[in-house]
């Protein structure tokens, strides 16, 4: 005997154990039928032990024996035994007539003994495993040893819900017992959940990953999601979820701002006071001046600190320059800080797929995981779920696709029998029909099933406490192609009122929030509708969220809701609640926060009826653009871009006669929307109408400065420069021919003198004192691009340069901000930051520009891309197919030669190609040689280097030397910069006249100041020259070390390349 404590919902059970071993004298040649026999033999004993051993009666047999083992009994005239007939009369009701008296079986008087049903119902089949017909099992009877250790294992497991009866409080009469579905448990999912989990455990350690999930709808794709949530949870990450139906399918970034607001909560709900105000501190040193952006976008950040200081107010033109890329950047750039491998943010089901895409691809610090569920019955080939996966797919983000199909048979069987609580060779064939029917749908396996026990052809006996079922009348019955019907014919019981109330639920999408239904109720005809969902929620239709909004427990019930509205009334439909909702306003307010989304979405339905009647129609126009603007200070740029689009449609053929101010005013605002969605086709069709219609110039104004705008994001300067010229000359101003400067000759002149720098720092310590957020890139790009490089340190001009590309998209200032983010990433590839760690950011760059369709910002990325991958590996696996296009390199007008010419003659340096490098780098400095830009002294350092190859062919220095006094000037400004430089050129000097004293003290010279300015690849190049003089000396010893220190350096700079030359050097010298 072993006692045993066991746990079963939350109850303390004590159990024993009794272990008995039964064996048989079965003979090597024993045939088929006496194997069988024996079998069934102990069957039976067990049987008869366990009746025993629970009941404490001993079973009625004479004490007689047959040569069997069985009890000895009379015959009946079929040769059978009557007693264990009578134990085995099956638990089945004649359900066509429901008045007939039942004959109580035996089975109940072991209940009445005290044993439960579940232990009745084996000792009944263990007694029925020869009782048959020729000795065949009878029903459910046992036929193996195997069989019965299942459902012992179930019982000892899970004694809750196989072993003990359940306990209800009602008679016979009243059938009131309800299926007992496990929460939350998923059936048949093993594998999809096993490759999520993985997926997350990679996402932990700081990467990105998508996951794809199609199925019909019911197959279970949000349940998988929500499966995770705990696990997510156990390792401090969090879980956004958002929904988008066809009806909130237009504001979709409100959605996704809706999402990352829920981050806000998940992280104030699991973390500590300490953790909440590192996070604020670290937003705001992220955000710096930008930080009550992200408060105006975002204002659930305000929970990460208590008495902070509040935000400042952000003015409506601001707001107006942001567009959805700026939202976009805004949210990585959040996520990088509230988001790490120890905190990832998984994102459930379906969202907007172009942000999301941005996101995903971001390889700077933020740690999503992306799971997006779709039908992948209702979606065509072409849908936006497919081009997202081959956006990523070429974006290398590692994305899963799965496909769920119904459930098998074995697991349906498994669900069935835990929802009966039964063993599940005892549904076999309630499953299998069911099966049938359903074809293993989840969603569809509920709703038969409830269906079933509404009609009565699945109910409880009260009796027997047991589940019973007729067999018989559910084989007819169809579902997967009717679960429509099915729900249908539930919601015909319903009520009117409150199928009116499903009605108009679902014509708000799977959600309604409690505006709409408090002032739908102050209707005279929804006046019953708080009732009415009262009712709804207790009869399993719909459910509150965690906000508070009311939602359809599952879209199939939306469906069918929306379906009772007949298909020609439903814009009707849609148009009375709008208006009804718009009347039941205060018309007092100025607006009604996000609800006026609500409110115009539906009375826009109504387009037929509101063309009807002019007056009404101005209204509408008035209600759209009010919506619009809303969704423009809320920066949601696609919602406002739809709501202004569909009050132009509404105005009248004569608009720009009848409402001149109202037609310009909504035609510059949706101009705007456009241009902010990037949709530049349809921003130059509405310029242009203005352009047409505008009665001055001075209206025409707002429109060119949108217009010069987008000309700049598009990498398209000179075209702009030479509207806003045209416009000077329309408002009477003269512009001298010799006054137009290109940037190129403003960037040159502010670069000329040091007295320069002192007045730009000058004028950004005024910036940053006071706050001047929208002018941060402005100020930055000609300051940290072209003035301060001589002096301030590369690397402190390069993250200058790219919080101007963060303040810049944040702020809508996307034509300077991008400038700012190609001269930072070229500036980290000389100032020895991690090449892959680069590349991986490019890339990400790369793909960004596109949804702003800057060619020249391209070309430029690409350039410094190939440069960077070659210096990885010689792009062996770094590079890609898309290649800048530099155009005519013989047109001494194509402004991309020296950019082709400089990275060329950068690649060939390193690379070793000496002829090469001469070739270009002299054509880079009768280029730009006499000019002092960053260009020109890399250049010079580089040609220094080579001037020293040469000399052994040349024997005049003075070349050398020139390029030395060169580099000493740009020291003498900045050490930081250049002292590494100049020592390295010196070295070299020395080496080559032999003074090798003095050349090892300039080469540890350089190496230390390469060191303290953090410029690895140059501490790898001055150890590297070191250790070729060495050799050349025949100084073994020290030639090893400074090559091994090279190889360090280059391995920490991410150049395989570059190690690959130094490890052949290094077994070149140990051989």
């Amino acid at each position: 005997m072993l006692d045993e404590d066991e746990k079963c919902d939350g109850d303390s059970i004590n159990g024993r154990c009794l272990e008995v071993e039964l064996t048989t004298p079965l003979q090597e040649n024993s045939t088929s039928t006496l194997a069988g026999k024996e079998v069934s033999k102990c069957l039976s004993l067990l049987a008869k032990l366990l009746y025993e051993l629970f009941s404490v009666e001993p079973l009625c047999d004479d004490n007689l024996k047959s040569d069997e083992g069985y009890p000895k009994q009379p015959e009946s005239k079929l040769g059978h035994h009557p007693r264990k007939k009578r134990m085995l009369s099956r638990a089945q009701v004649d359900f066509g007539q429901p008045n007939t008296t039942r004959q109580v079986p035996e089975v109940i008087r072991m209940q009445k003994s005290g044993l439960p049903v579940s232990l009745c119902l084996m000792i009944e089949h263990l007694f029925g495993c020869d009782l048959g017909d020729g000795g065949q099992p009878l029903g459910d009877a046992y036929t193996s040893f195997e069989a019965v250790a299942k459902d012992l294992h179930l019982l000892l497991l899970e004694p809750g819900r196989f072993l003990f009866d359940k306990e209800v409080d009602s008679s016979p009469a009243t059938d009131c017992m309800q299926l007992c579905y496990r929460k939350g448990k998923l059936y048949g999912r093993d594998k999809e959940e096993s490759l999520i989990t993985d997926a997350f455990c990679r996402v932990s350690r700081g990467t990105s990953e998508a996951i794809l999930i199609g199925g019909f709808s019911g197959s279970g794709k949000s349940m998988l999601v929500n499966s995770l949530r705990s696990r997510v949870a156990a390792v401090g990450g969090y879980v956004i979820k958002h929904k988008f139906d066809g009806i909130s399918q237009m504001n979709p970034l409100h959605g996704v701002i809706s999402a990352f607001n829920q981050i806000c909560q998940r992280i104030q709900n699991g973390s500590t006071a300490q953790g909440l105000a590192m996070i604020a501190k670290q937003l705001r040193e992220d955000f710096g001046v930008d930080f009550n952006l992200l408060l105006r976008l975002l204002p659930n950040v305000k929970m990460f600190s208590r008495g902070g200081s509040p935000a400042a107010e952000v003015s409506a033109g601001e707001c107006e320059k942001m567009n959805t890329q700026s939202v976009c950047f805004t949210l990585i750039r959040f996520l990088r800080v509230v988001s790490s491998p120890r905190r990832p943010v998984m994102w459930a089901d379906d969202t907007a797929l172009s942000v999301i895409h941005t996101i995903l691809c971001d390889t700077m610090g933020s740690s999503m995981l992306f799971v997006g569920t779709y039908r992948d019955n209702e979606v065509q080939a072409d849908h936006a779920v497919f081009d997202l996966i081959k956006k990523l797919e070429n974006s290398n983000v590692q994305t899963t696709k799965l496909s769920l199909t119904g459930l098998d048979r074995e697991d349906l069987n498994t669900m069935i029998s835990d929802a009966l609580c039964l063993f599940p060779r005892i549904c076999r064939s309630l499953s299998d029909s069911v099966f049938e029917r359903t074809k293993g749908n989840p969603f569809f396996v509920l709703e038969f099933m409830q269906s079933l026990v509404g009609r009565g052809l699945l109910r409880y006996n009260f009796l027997m406490k047991r589940w019973v079922w007729n067999e018989a009348a559910i084989r007819p019955e169809q579902c997967m192609d009717n679960v429509l019907y099915l729900l249908s014919s539930k919601m015909a019981a319903l009520s009117e009122n409150v199928r009116t109330l499903l009605k108009v639920m679902a014509c708000f999408g799977t959600c309604t929030n409690e505006f709409v239904v408090d002032n739908l109720s102050k209707s005279t005809e929804y006046s019953d509708i708080q009732d009415s969902l009262k009712t709804a929620i207790r009869d399993g239709f719909v459910v509150m969220d965690e906000e508070g909004n009311f939602k359809f427990v599952h879209d199939k019930i939306r469906e069918t809701a929306y379906n009772l509205i007949p298909d020609n009334e439903k814009r009707q439909f849609h148009y009375n609640l709008g208006i009804i909702l718009n009347s039941n306003c205060d018309e007092n307010v100025l607006h009604v926060g996000d609800s006026i989304f609500i409110i115009a979405s539906q009375i826009n339905y109504g387009e037929e009826y509101i063309q009807k009647n002019r007056d009404m129609c101005i209204k509408v126009v008035k209600l759209n653009m009010k919506a619009g603007k809303r969704a423009l200070d809320g920066f949601n740029h696609k919602t406002a871009y739809s709501f202004l689009k569909t009050s132009l449609s509404l105005l009248p053929d004569d608009h720009w006669e009848s409402y001149y101010q109202l037609s310009l005013q909504l035609s510059l605002l949706t101009a705007r929307a456009a241009s902010s969605c990037s949709n530049f086709c349809a921003t130059d069709s509405l310029l242009q109408s203005i352009f047409d219609n505008a009665l001055s110039t001075k209206d025409k104004l707002p429109a060119y400065s949108l217009l010069g705008s987008m000309l700049q994001t598009q990498g398209k300067v000179e075209d702009a420069v030479n509207l806003y010229s045209s416009i000077l000359t329309q408002l009477g101003e003269t512009i001298p021919a010799s006054s137009l400067l290109t940037k190129k000759t403003v960037f040159n002149a502010c670069s000329k003198f040091v007295p320069k720098f002192r007045i730009g720092k000058d004028a950004i310590s005024l910036l940053e004192r006071f706050k001047i957020r929208n002018r941060i890139s402005d100020c930055y790009y000609p300051y940290y691009g072209g003035v301060a490089f001589p002096v301030e340190p590369f690397q402190q001009c390069a993250d200058k340069l790219m919080e101007a590309f963060s303040s810049g998209l944040s702020n809508g200032n996307p034509n300077v901000g991008i400038y700012c983010m190609m001269q930072a990433n070229y500036f980290y590839t000389f100032c020895g930051k991690n090449l892959r760690s680069l590349l991986g950011e490019i890339d990400c760059y790369l793909n960004f520009l596109k949804s702003y369709k800057n060619e020249f910002g391209k070309n430029y990325l690409l350039s410094t891309r190939e440069t960077v991958s070659t210096l990885i590996d010689k792009g062996q696996e770094t590079c890609i197919e898309a290649k800048a296009s530099y155009g005519d390199l013989e047109n001494p007008l194509n402004k991309q030669r020296e950019m082709f010419f400089f990275h060329e003659a950068i690649r060939c340096f390193w690379l070793g190609y000496t002829d090469r490098f001469k070739r270009f780098a002299s054509k880079c400095l009768d280029m730009f040689g006499h000019l002092p830009q960053f260009n020109t002294y890399q250049i010079k350092f580089y040609h220094g280097l080579y001037l020293v190859k040469i000399q052994k062919k040349k024997k005049s220095k003075e070349t050398l030397r020139l390029a030395i006094a060169g580099v000493s000037e740009a020291a003498s400004i900045s050490e930081w910069n250049f002292l590494n430089k100049l020592e390295l050129l010196e070295a070299e000097l020395y080496s080559f006249e032999e003074k090798n004293e003095l050349a090892l003290a300039s080469y540890d010279a350089s190496i230390a100041s390469a060191r303290n300015s953090r410029f690895i690849h140059e501490q790898g190049l001055a150890c590297e020259k070191a250790g070729f003089h060495c050799k050349k000396v025949k100084d073994k010893g020290r030639a090893l070390k400074y090559f091994q220190q090279a190889r360090e350096c280059y391995e920490e700079w991410g150049s395989s390349m570059k190690v690959d030359v130094i490890q052949k050097e290094l077994d070149c010298l140990n051989t």
